[in-house]
C-alpha cells in the first residue's frame, strides 16, 4: 500500500499515484469531493442589511413627518402673532393644510365693518387644503353685514 501526504483535497484532479493500476480495472473513489458546491443564499447574505435599512429608513421618515409638523406650527404661530400684534402683513400665511399639520385648527376673523369676531374650524372650510390663509378674506363675512352690503372678514 501506498501512502501519500497532500496539503488539500484534489477534487477531481488524476493523481498518477492512486491510478496507477497495472490490471488496468478503474478503482471506485472512496471519500471524494460532492462534485455540486453550495454557497450562502441571498438572503442570509444581505437579509440583515436590508431589515436594517428598512428600520433605518421608517425611523428617518418618522423624524422627518415631526419636523414638519414642528416647522409647520411655528410658521402657523409666527404668522398669528404677526396678525395679532401688527394687524398684518396678511401675505405670506400659511396653508389650511400647515395650520392643521401644526395643531391649529380654529382661524379667529373679525369683521371690518362692525368688528364682529368670530372663530371659525379651519377643516370645516370647503378649500384645497393648499390655499393660503389670506385667500380666504374674500369669502369670509359676517352674518349681519353680509344682509346688507358686502363686506370682507379681515384675519386676526
Amino acid at each position: 500500500m501506498l501512502y501519500k501526504l497532500h496539503t488539500a483535497r484534489t477534487c477531481g484532479v488524476a493523481d498518477p499515484v492512486l491510478n496507477a493500476n497495472p490490471s488496468g480495472i478503474a478503482r471506485s473513489r472512496n471519500g471524494g469531493c460532492t462534485g455540486t458546491m453550495s454557497t450562502k443564499s441571498r438572503r442570509t447574505i444581505y437579509g440583515g442589511q436590508i431589515i436594517g435599512a428598512k428600520i433605518r429608513a421608517e425611523s428617518a421618515r418618522k423624524r422627518a413627518a415631526e419636523a414638519a409638523r414642528e416647522a409647520d406650527r411655528a410658521e402657523a404661530e409666527m404668522w398669528s402673532i404677526q396678525m395679532e400684534g401688527y394687524g398684518g402683513p396678511a401675505q405670506p400665511s400659511p396653508t389650511i393644510g400647515q395650520c392643521l399639520n401644526g395643531g391649529y385648527g380654529w382661524l379667529e376673523v373679525e369683521c371690518h365693518r362692525c368688528k364682529t369676531r368670530a372663530s371659525i374650524p379651519l377643516d370645516a372650510i370647503r378649500r384645497p387644503r393648499d390655499t393660503p390663509i389670506w385667500k380666504l378674506e374674500a369669502v369670509l363675512k359676517c352674518r349681519s353685514c353680509k344682509k346688507g352690503r358686502t363686506h370682507t372678514t379681515k384675519a386676526a
